[in-house]
């Protein structure tokens, strides 16, 4: 029951990350950051094959454990679902050009073209698997707080020192 949950919280956990994600790659399209782009995608990459791979291990549980899948089951059957590919292209586009005295301004769009059907789904699926265990508190835990270990940060006045 808690590697269900696990499973379950991981992957809505990584919905967000890959969203992140293609936010950042997006911007780096419209910089031209081959670089960032290229160790973006790898990361989208993971991100989305891991999405699915938490939520069949969950759905793999809860039918071992005697809970009911069919909802699991409809959405991983839908024809257009690609568990396997997030993002299928990336493009930077010249979308402005202005001159302003000396200065010339030119506006690149970064576009990047991804499996949003796939995330929907994933997301339905969170849902399906949640509804399967009633009983359990889906609420996410809350976030630690960041300490600050620089010399005069919070580590320096726990110990006294300031």
């Amino acid at each position: 029951m808690q590697q269900v949950k696990q499973s379950v919280m991981i992957a809505n956990d990584l919905i967000g990350q890959y969203q992140a994600v293609m936010g950042n790659m997006a911007r780096a399209a419209a910089t031209n950051d081959d670089g960032d782009l290229s160790s973006m995608r790898a990361e989208s990459a993971r991100l989305y094959a891991a999405i699915w791979e938490h939520l069949d291990d969950a759905a793999a549980r809860t039918r071992t454990a005697g809970r009911a899948t069919d909802a699991y089951a409809a959405i991983r059957r839908t024809p257009e679902l690609d568990a396997y590919t997030g993002v299928t292209g990336v493009r930077s586009e010249m979308v402005g050009y202005e001159r302003k005295g000396s200065r010339e301004i030119v506006t690149v769009e970064g576009r990047v073209m991804h499996n949003a059907r796939g995330l929907e789904l994933a997301r339905q699926a969170v849902t399906a698997l949640q509804a399967s265990w009633p009983e359990l508190d889906w609420t996410p835990p809350a976030p630690l707080p960041d300490v600050d270990l620089r010399p005069r940060g919070l580590f320096s006045r726990l110990l006294g020192r300031r």
